[in-house]
């Protein structure tokens, strides 16, 4: 027997394009077992393929829908941040002209807070000083002397700090207020763009559902692994027989010569007609060898079976019997 090719190695490109398609395929699945249409009370949530990429793959189209009573709920809030948006539209172009004026303190409001915080620090003082004249008068301190002086002076500039700290406060009160006057329309503003922002969508959670993929690759580099295992196996084996076959055929041959058909190859008809028919052949032998000519024994096994002999589960010739 002889021994059949190797099998083929897997061309690298066809398996790496198995494998592409076998993962897009993979993808495709995991996509349609993700995309779970959903009903609930507050509304739905369905996917539909609505065309393909220039690869094959499909385009999907997620479509959300709120039940009827939601969806008048949001109309609702939706007209409401539209009016927003226009009152919006307005206030900017009033901020405007606010931003165009130089920012600055209101006098009166100044004078206003300076004159109520006087109003009670007058009759406070007044009691002070006749209070101070009192108890000077009772120390033998008289008016004009060196010692009233020195008193009344220091009365007199504590009465005079008290007024400029009374007079910074109200600065201080005039200053927040009239930032507070030209922050408070930007700050209204403000409430209404957040007031008629866009909302985002509504959008389901979908399940996740990872299908893994087929190992194309690994597959098919297996099964050429195991068809050249075989094939090694294969040729072990017909090696092994073959070298039994050569020795019987070095002890055979000095007896009977070998005519098996299972051992000849390259058969060839000479067209020469021998002893009831038999007709003659070329061949050459499994192992190899020069060319021979005779018969197939199992052509004469049927005109002339005592010529032909088996040994070895192979059958031989005796040429002195074909007659």
């Amino acid at each position: 027997m002889q021994s059949s090719s190797p099998p083929k190695a897997p061309d690298p490109v066809a398996v790496a394009a198995a494998q592409t398609q076998s993962n897009k395929d993979t993808a495709i699945a995991n996509a349609n077992l993700n995309r779970i249409d959903q009903f609930g009370p507050q509304g739905n949530v369905t996917y539909e393929i609505v065309g393909y990429n220039a690869d094959g793959t499909p385009k999907y189209q997620q479509k959300t829908q709120y039940s009827a009573g939601e969806q008048q709920v949001y109309d609702t809030g939706l007209a409401a941040r539209q009016n927003m948006g226009n009152i919006a539209v307005d206030q900017s172009a009033r901020l405007g002209g606010m931003l165009n004026a130089d920012f600055k303190v209101d006098d009166a409001v100044q004078q206003k807070l300076f004159d109520l915080g006087r109003s009670r620090l007058d009759p406070m003082f007044d009691q002070r000083s006749s209070a101070l004249e009192q108890q000077l008068a009772n120390k033998g301190i008289s008016m004009g002397s060196e010692a009233w002086n020195n008193s009344m002076r220091q009365f007199d500039q504590g009465k005079n700090d008290a007024y400029n700290s009374l007079a910074l406060s109200g600065r201080d009160q005039a200053y927040k207020e009239a930032v507070y006057d030209r922050s408070r329309p930007f700050n209204e503003f403000a409430s209404v763009m957040s007031g008629s922002q866009v909302a985002n969508p509504w959008l389901a959670n979908v399940p996740g559902v990872n299908q893994a993929g087929t190992d194309v690759a690994g597959i098919t580099q297996n099964a050429y692994n195991q068809q050249l295992q075989a094939y090694n196996m294969q040729n072990q084996s017909n090696n092994a027989m073959m070298g039994g076959v050569a020795g019987l055929a070095g002890t055979a041959m000095q007896l009977l010569p070998w005519s098996d058909a299972r051992l000849k190859t390259d058969i060839v008809r000479t067209g020469n007609i021998g002893p009831k028919g038999l007709g003659e052949v070329e061949w050459t032998y499994i192992w190899g060898g020069p060319r021979h000519r005779g018969y197939i024994a199992q052509e004469v096994l049927q005109t002339h079976p005592h010529a032909v002999h088996e040994i070895g589960g192979y059958l031989a010739l005796d040429y002195a019997e074909i007659v």
